[in-house]
């Protein structure tokens, strides 16, 4: 089965190696394209990743001047190869679960009728490169709104097409909601998928803007199910919830 990871990357000189690396021990199970849109770094982002491409030849690296998020998820989108089965995401300052890649493969890979398969992430307050170590005790574990979480089926993506380039945050919250309003079978899994950083430089630290963007999405999403009531409803896919060990399988809401 064919992995496609899709990283977005903006001056994360101090975590994309571990971002990276967080990915390449599932190579032994899977087939792994990582692509990666540097959308104009200043710092030594680009340099970082052409260095670990030299032994790595799944990485691919594209630059772009800088235009926000939204235009290098489009990016990615446009960069999926051809004859992939799966894709995801991840931010150049997350690292993915261990382990988790392969199991949530190979759950797609026994149901050719899922869509999606959608799990948790795990929040972590860390400036340390490897946060695999770090305590979870008081950690929040959330069925959020992340790309990264996801793992998508390429006609899924291409059904609910490309990010809207309007949003400089709740970019996200906005795509997440038209794909869960075509009704796909999703696949709910109480695995932790991504852990992730809480630091300084995050994008969602700037509240008020980080608030505004999701509004505007929430309201989109009100609008669009006045407009077509065979739209569904997304109520409960985002919701906090406790770690547990049982998988659920339904569509959603």
């Amino acid at each position: 089965m064919k992995l496609c990871v899709l990283m977005p990357v903006h001056n994360e000189a101090r975590f994309v190696r571990s971002a990276i690396a967080s990915i390449l021990p599932a190579r032994a199970a899977l087939d792994i394209d990582i692509v990666i849109v540097d959308d104009g770094s200043t710092d030594d982002t680009a340099e970082i990743i052409r260095n670990i491409a030299e032994t790595t030849p799944q990485i691919r690296l594209i630059r772009k001047e800088n235009r926000g998020v939204s235009h290098a998820r489009n990016t990615l989108l446009g960069a999926i190869p051809k004859g992939c089965d799966l894709v995801t995401f991840l931010d150049g300052d997350d690292a993915f679960e261990a382990g988790y890649l392969e199991r949530a493969c190979r759950i797609m890979a026994a149901d050719p009728t899922l869509d999606l398969h959608y799990a948790q992430l795990c929040l972590i307050e860390s400036d340390w490169q490897d946060m695999s170590g770090e305590p979870r005790d008081n950690s929040l574990i959330s069925r959020t709104i992340s790309m990264s979480i996801g793992i998508y089926r390429p006609a899924l993506l291409a059904r609910v097409g490309a990010f809207d380039t309007g949003f400089t945050h709740g970019e996200d919250t906005d795509y997440l909601l038209r794909l869960f309003e075509l009704g796909p079978n999703v696949h709910l899994s109480n695995d932790i998928a991504v852990l992730y950083r809480q630091h300084g430089g995050n994008a969602t630290k700037d509240k008020a803007a980080n608030r505004r963007g999701v509004a505007r999405a929430i309201m989109g999403h009100i609008r669009r199910r006045k407009q077509d009531p065979t739209l569904v409803t997304v109520d409960g896919i985002f919701a906090i919830s406790q770690l547990g060990s049982d998988l659920t399988k339904r569509r959603a809401p």
